[in-house]
């Protein structure tokens, strides 16, 4: 490797040239690299890591992984129970009406509905029902104090 970095990359011209002098490896004239010590103390935070992460108990390692003991089924199985009686406190009427929700404010809709085709920006040309209705009351006030 040494050899191949030093002798091969390191002489030749260009980004690769460059790329492979910073990474010389073996004595230098002046100072020995630095690389290789930096890389001793990633690997040491690396490792460390690794026996933080061992040290501690991860969460749902009940369910998953086998570095605590054998899978827990029973605790699965009450995950799952506890889960469903909270959902089942709540009322969920009509919950795909999401994916419907001012469906018609899309072309797919009107397509689907008349199999035609709209030009994209037909919908900008249409006025909301309360608009109108904000508009006829402002209209009758204004001719009251007219």
């Amino acid at each position: 490797m040494q050899y191949l970095v030093n002798e091969r990359l390191a002489k030749r011209s260009g980004f690769i040239g460059r790329l492979a002098r910073f990474y010389e490896m073996g004595e230098r004239q002046y100072s020995p690299h630095s690389l290789l010590r930096i890389m001793k103390v990633v690997n040491w935070y690396w490792v460390f890591g690794y026996q933080v992460v061992a040290m501690m108990r991860a969460p749902l390692s009940r369910f998953i992984g086998v570095t605590q003991g054998p899978i827990n089924i029973t605790g699965v199985f009450m995950w799952v129970w506890g889960t469903m009686l909270v959902f089942s406190r709540f009322r969920f009427m009509r919950s795909r009406d999401i994916y419907f929700f001012n469906a018609q404010d899309n072309p797919e809709f009107w397509y689907q509905r008349y199999n035609m085709m709209f030009p994209p920006n037909f919908l900008h040309n249409r006025l909301s029902a309360h608009y109108i209705e904000i508009n006829h009351i402002f209209g009758i006030e204004m001719m009251k104090k007219y």
